[in-house]
C-alpha cells in the first residue's frame, strides 16, 4: 500500500462519516441502548426470579455451592431466596420490564430505520 492511497482513503473516510451525520446517528443510538438497560436487568430479574421460586432450584444451588464458597455467602444467597416477592408482582414487574423493553427497541429500530 501506497502513502498516497491511505490518504485517499482517511480523506474519503473522514468525508463520508461528516456528510452521513454519523456523529449524531451513533449518539442516538448508544442513548437508546443505555435506556434500554434498566429494562432488561428488570425483565431478566423478574424472570430469573419466577424460576428461583421453586425450592428444588434452590436446594441444588446451595449444594452446588457447599463446597465452593464461604458459609457467609450461603447464608446470604439463602437469605436472597427468603426475599424474593410472591409470583404475582414478580409477573406484574417482568410485564413492566417487557413493555419497556419493547419500547426502547423499537425506538433503536425506529433510529437505525433513518440511517441514509
Amino acid at each position: 500500500m501506497s502513502l498516497g492511497y491511505l490518504k485517499n482513503l482517511v480523506t474519503r473516510t473522514i468525508t463520508e462519516w461528516m456528510e452521513d451525520n454519523a456523529m449524531t446517528y451513533s449518539a442516538a443510538l448508544a442513548y437508546y441502548f443505555v435506556l434500554s438497560l434498566p429494562a432488561l436487568l428488570l425483565f431478566s430479574v423478574s424472570i430469573g426470579s419466577i424460576f428461583l421460586k421453586s425450592e428444588n432450584l434452590q436446594s441444588k444451588i446451595i449444594n452446588n455451592l457447599q463446597g465452593a464458597t464461604d458459609e457467609r455467602i450461603i447464608n446470604m444467597i439463602i437469605l436472597l431466596f427468603e426475599r424474593i416477592p410472591e409470583i404475582n408482582s414478580l409477573s406484574i414487574s417482568a410485564l413492566i420490564g417487557f413493555i419497556f423493553l419493547l419500547w426502547s427497541a423499537s425506538n433503536v429500530f425506529r433510529q437505525l430505520k433513518k440511517f441514509p
